[in-house]
């Protein structure tokens, strides 16, 4: 495990998922990075409230396809996917969809050319293709297929992982010209807990006994990563301790 990943015991394990990432940082007190990111690396769903049974009338169902999704899961007091889901259950067009659908003059797609969606930019398959980009946009939308995300090449040195969660993922993106997702990706991959900015740590009496005990020790009582235990006592001029056997 990596020095600076939290750890994670069964029992708050168990937890991930169970309920939202805000509400479980908060009761075992870390940062809401680090419960979202575990989560993600085990590749755990994130908790998703159960949602009262819709009781839907023909006057709701009526409504369906008459206005955009979201207008009417506003005038219904209802989320705008439980409304997109029964509208599309019953088979019923999107709003401002039904003149492309009917007309003579409505672009046929191809399974070849449906194949080409979410690998190319909306743009490039627009161009190849001999189409308006929106009308691409729409098809692809509406297969529910994601649009393509370039994924940017970093050459992951030793001396570029090393500053992996001792800068702001936004920070060395800036720096290293890349967006902060790609940096926070590889973070995670390499189980590095995210940055957190914090003030200089009080000389206290009871800060600096509690560094003199045994690193195993405090990182049990504490819950701290060795090498937040190092920069204490290097930031203090405590000397460290010889390693426990």
């Amino acid at each position: 495990m990596h020095p600076n990943r939290y750890p994670w015991s069964k029992a708050r394990l168990k937890l991930l998922g169970k309920m939202p990432d805000v509400v479980l940082a908060r009761r075992i007190g870390l940062h809401l990075d680090t419960v979202k990111e575990e989560r993600r690396r085990r590749k755990i769903p994130a908790f998703r409230p159960r949602l009262p049974s819709i009781q839907w009338t023909r006057q709701m169902e009526n409504r369906l396809g008459t206005d955009f999704d979201s207008v009417i899961a506003e005038g219904l007091g209802l989320p705008t996917h439980c409304v997109r889901r029964k509208r599309q259950d019953l088979g019923i067009t999107a709003y401002g969809e039904s003149f492309v659908r009917s007309s003579p003059h409505a672009f046929r797609w191809t399974k070849q050319q449906i194949a080409l969606l979410g690998k190319e930019s909306d743009r490039k398959v627009a161009k190849r293709l001999g189409l308006v980009v929106p009308t691409v946009w729409r098809k692809r939308v509406q297969l529910g297929i994601r649009a393509l995300t370039p994924k940017q090449h970093i050459d992951w040195t030793k001396a570029r992982s090393a500053l992996l969660g001792k800068l702001s993922d936004q920070g060395l993106a800036k720096r290293w010209g890349a967006k902060a997702e790609t940096i926070a990706r590889k973070r995670t991959e390499l189980g590095i807990e995210p940055f957190v900015r914090t003030t200089p740590p009080r000389p206290t009496r009871l800060l600096k006994a509690i560094l003199r005990l045994p690193v195993h020790e405090i990182c049990r009582r504490y819950r701290v990563s060795t090498e937040t235990i190092k920069r204490l006592r290097r930031e203090l001029g405590i000397p460290n301790l010889k390693r426990w056997p």
